[in-house]
């Protein structure tokens, strides 16, 4: 942990209003410390341990900003510095740490259709599937999205899991929502690397699960009006989504 302290006047905190309505608290603190540190109180701050206001556990490090103090040294192509000042820019909005994650979780809606893929599936009752009951139905779907950034090693569950289903009940992390087995479809995320100051690489990850309330491996029958298990030729379950998370 580098070595700092804090200097008046700080904290200093307020309320704001943001363009959703929405009241949050910000704060600045200062610092100073040996400019040879400058590097190490970043890979700090934006750290989990690192990142709180004491006293306001969701009030979180957004920004930092230094600029050099005392005697300027060194030579004509290398100077040295002597102290850094360091305003350190606190909010509540924006990511919060979550099981060791900084990340933003949302909820939005989008149209999907529901169809099986193949030929020769029954329902249920062994009846044959009709050229347009492969076409499916269209149901507006329930999608939950998650970022996370500041990650120090890269994500891999954006490649192991695509395209699977759950195998047991999940949870979102913020929002107060829980998904039955096989209802969470995981969609294609995206993962991002940058060079962050002088640790080297951090990655942003985006995570998309799309929710189907009936389970990925139910189809629509018209005849009875509900959602159901397919057969193949051979009787057994058709599966169009395998169960990997």
């Amino acid at each position: 942990m580098p070595t700092f302290h804090e200097i008046d006047p700080s904290p200093v905190l307020e309320t704001y209003e943001n363009s959703k309505g929405v009241t949050h608290v910000r704060s600045t603190r200062t610092f100073v410390c040996d400019f040879t540190e400058c590097a190490a109180m970043l890979a700090y701050f934006y750290s989990e341990a690192g990142s709180t206001l004491p006293g306001f556990p969701l009030c979180l490090v957004r920004r930092v900003k230094f600029r050099g103090r005392g005697q300027i040294g060194g030579t004509a192509t290398l100077s040295t510095y002597q102290e850094a000042i360091i305003e350190v820019f606190y909010s509540t909005e924006g990511p919060t740490w979550v099981n060791g994650l900084y990340i933003e979780e949302s909820m939005t809606t989008e149209y999907h259709r529901i169809c099986p893929v193949g030929s020769g599936l029954k329902f249920s009752d062994g009846t044959d599937l009709k050229p347009e009951d492969y076409v499916g139905v269209e149901l507006m779907i329930p999608v939950h999205v998650v970022s996370g950034q500041r990650l120090t090693t890269a994500p891999t569950d954006a490649l192991t899991y695509t395209g699977k289903i759950n195998s047991s009940t999940k949870s979102c992390l913020i929002l107060p929502y829980t998904f039955g087995p096989q209802t969470v479809l995981f969609c294609p995320g995206s993962v991002k690397a940058d060079f962050q100051y002088s640790t080297g690489v951090k990655y942003s990850v985006v995570y998309r699960h799309m929710i189907n309330a009936f389970g990925w491996n139910k189809f629509w029958n018209p005849h009875t009006g509900s959602f159901e298990t397919l057969k193949t030729a051979s009787g057994s379950n058709y599966v169009k989504y395998t169960v990997g998370w």
